[in-house]
């Protein structure tokens, strides 16, 4: 009976312990996570850039640099890219398209102050039949901008 006494309070402790440590992540805090979203320190630590610098410099996000996430020349699942980034699909919002002759920009608020913009191409009837919001559609241009400094831009 005693093992058992021993075995039992030994779980008890573990599960304890688990569920404070669960419940003490950084990204679990109200002030890292106000509505869902990534916080903004996580994005600008993604970023190789100030990205509300950049933002303000630029007319366009194509004047950012891009993300090195999708080498030049090249195309990515947005799932596979998201994953990349440490981006969960589920914490972002807000899907705005803008299609533009051939390519349709696609920007997606991914934390309260940044959006993640990426660019798919609507040139083939193999890309046009994977709806814009697909994490199997196929994107290049990763960039992050900031939403209040971004007000500017021509898109």
């Amino acid at each position: 009976m005693n093992r058992w006494r021993v075995r039992l309070l030994a779980f008890a402790g573990l599960c304890s312990v688990g569920t404070l440590m669960y419940l003490t992540r950084a990204d679990r805090t109200p002030e890292a996570d106000p509505e869902g979203l990534h916080t903004d320190d996580r994005v600008r630590r993604l970023a190789p850039y100030d990205i509300a610098a950049a933002t303000v410099a630029t007319w366009s996000p194509l004047d950012i640099p891009p993300l090195g996430v999708v080498p030049a020349g090249a195309t990515r699942p947005r799932r596979e890219v998201f994953e990349a980034l440490g981006l969960d699909e589920h914490r972002v919002r807000d899907l705005r398209a803008s299609p533009s002759f051939r390519v349709t920009i696609l920007r997606w608020q991914v934390s309260p102050s940044y959006d993640v913009v990426c660019m798919t191409a609507d040139n083939s009837p193999a890309s046009s039949a994977v709806p814009l919001d697909d994490p199997e559609r196929s994107v290049y241009g990763i960039r992050f901008v900031s939403r209040s400094e971004g007000a500017h831009h021509i898109w």
